[in-house]
């Protein structure tokens, strides 16, 4: 069951530490509560006839990365994740942001983005 965030889950993303790519024990924990997020949520949009599913960001657990701003947690129908407009939640140095992210390929199809969200 999701935890909630803290003060110090933000602390992980901190402008300071955007060249730290490594997965050390405070994103972790970041990390782990997304997921315990992710869990409920789906299980929440299940419930409620929705086939998302989430999916939290794991790019960053890469020693290759260059910077690490935060990690967030995606709800699409787009195959793959990444080329569709996704409803979105992150975790940040300055606290937690929620909406709507319109990916290049919706920016450039002229208003014709949608997403299936509609109960079955």
């Amino acid at each position: 069951m999701f935890r909630g965030f803290e003060e110090k889950d933000f602390f992980a993303f901190n402008e300071r530490k955007h060249r730290d790519s490594r997965y050390n024990a405070e994103r972790r924990v970041v990390y782990e509560k997304m997921r315990e997020l992710q869990n409920d949520l789906d299980a929440e949009l299940e419930s409620r006839g929705f086939t998302l599913q989430g999916k939290v960001s794991q790019y960053w657990i890469n020693p290759a990365k260059i910077a690490v701003k935060g990690i967030w947690l995606a709800y699409t129908d787009a195959e793959p994740y990444y080329i569709g407009s996704q409803l979105n939640c992150g975790i940040y140095e300055m606290g937690v942001l929620a909406g709507i992210e319109i990916s290049e390929k919706g920016y450039n199809s002229k208003g014709k983005v949608h997403m299936n969200l509609a109960a079955n």
